[in-house]
C-alpha cells in the first residue's frame, strides 16, 4: 500500500488554462502601456501597411531563428573541445568567460567593415546577433555536462554505453535543462541586441 500524504491535487485543465493565459495578457498589457506613452503620432503608426510591419517582423525573427541556429552549432564544438583534456579546459573556459564580457557591439566597426562593405547588410546582423546568443549556450552546456554525477559516468563506461547512446541516454538528459535556460537567455540577448 502507498501512502501518498499530503500529495498536491492535480491541477484541472481550467487552472492550467489560467497559467498560459499570463503571458498573453502581460504582454497585451506592455503593448497598452507602450502605446499609451508612445511619442509618434497615430497617424504615422497607421500609415504603414500591415504587410510591412509583418513582413518586417518575420525578418527579425527569421535573423534572431539563423543567429540562434548558428550560435548552437558553433556552442556544441567549442564545450565539446573544452571538455576534451583538463588543460583545454583551463585555457578555454577563461578565454570564454573574457569575451562574453566584451560587449558585442564593441566588434561593430569590424562588422561594418568586413560585411557592411560588401553589402551583406543582413549577414552583419545576424552576425551581431550570433555574437550576443553564443555565450549563453555555451556557458549553458558546460554548467550541464558539468552537472553529470560520476556515477552515471561510471555506469556508462560499466556497461558500455559509449558514442550515439551515451549522447542519447547520458548527455542529452543531463545537458537538456541547461540547455533550455540557456536559449532562453541567448533569445532574449537575441531580442534586446536587435533594438
Amino acid at each position: 500500500m502507498v501512502i501518498h500524504g499530503n500529495a498536491p491535487a492535480p491541477k484541472t485543465f481550467s487552472a492550467r488554462l489560467h497559467y498560459a493565459l499570463i503571458p498573453v495578457v502581460v504582454v497585451l498589457a506592455l503593448f497598452l502601456i507602450l502605446r499609451a506613452v508612445t511619442f509618434v503620432p497615430p497617424h504615422t503608426i497607421s500609415a504603414l501597411p500591415a504587410h510591412y510591419i509583418a513582413g518586417a517582423f518575420f525578418a527579425t525573427l527569421a535573423r534572431l531563428l539563423i543567429a540562434y541556429i548558428l550560435a548552437f552549432c558553433v556552442a556544441v564544438p567549442l564545450v565539446a573541445l573544452s571538455r576534451h583534456s583538463p588543460l583545454a579546459e583551463k585555457v578555454l573556459l577563461p578565454f570564454f568567460d573574457v569575451m562574453q564580457s566584451v560587449p558585442v557591439l564593441a566588434f561593430f566597426p569590424l562588422i561594418a567593415g568586413i560585411f557592411l562593405q560588401f553589402g551583406f547588410t543582413d549577414a552583419a546582423a545576424v552576425f551581431v546577433i550570433f555574437l550576443s546568443m553564443l555565450w549563453n549556450i555555451v556557458f549553458s552546456l558546460v554548467a550541464g555536462l558539468k552537472a553529470i554525477p560520476r556515477d552515471i559516468s561510471w555506469a556508462a563506461k560499466v556497461f558500455d554505453v559509449t558514442g550515439f547512446a551515451y549522447a542519447r541516454r547520458v548527455l542529452l538528459p543531463a545537458v537538456m535543462p541547461s540547455l533550455v535556460t540557456g536559449s532562453l537567455l541567448a533569445w532574449a540577448q537575441g531580442w534586446n541586441i536587435i533594438i
